[in-house]
């Protein structure tokens, strides 16, 4: 059982998985390599973070709080680097015992887009809508002069 143990541990250090540990008190107790890649931290520097320093969400004490009582959750996240950049991932966190101890595993697997860029495209999007807006406006108002010109000849 103690090879075992080894092997998942640094199968899961090593792999590139994005995995943190935390305590009910929302401190890192431990994260793999992929963690420290994906949010630009030493593992030291993580170490000495807790959930709401990395966690962008406003609420993230209170999902804290409704994961450690329904023991699992899963969704998208935001999440701020050390650089201050932003990005979304997906995680799924789940409640586990060590030695009888609570410890809460994340793991952490980022979107191929990043914040900056969903705002970009959700920017791009309203644009699109208002002009397609304007642009029936416009045949509104077309269509109005017409008819008023049409009245006027008559």
């Amino acid at each position: 059982m103690l090879i075992q143990t080894a092997l998942v541990g640094e199968a899961v250090s090593d792999g590139g998985y994005a995995f943190l540990v935390a305590d009910e008190e929302m401190r890192y107790l431990a994260v793999s390599d992929g963690a420290c890649a994906l949010l630009g931290y030493s593992r030291e520097e993580l170490l000495d973070l807790r959930v709401p320093d990395v966690v962008v969400e406003t609420d993230a004490a209170s999902l804290y709080s409704e994961f450690l009582r329904e023991r699992s959750q899963q969704g998208l996240i935001t999440l701020r680097r050390k650089d201050g950049e932003e990005i979304v991932a997906t995680y799924d966190a789940r409640a586990a015992r060590v030695g009888g101890l609570p410890y809460y595993v994340s793991l952490l697997t980022p979107l191929d887009i990043s914040l900056r860029v969903a705002r970009a495209l959700s920017r791009s999007a309203d644009l699109w809508e208002s002009s397609e807006a304007l642009q029936a406006q416009a045949a509104q108002q077309q269509k109005r002069a017409r008819k008023n010109l049409r009245s006027r000849e008559s």
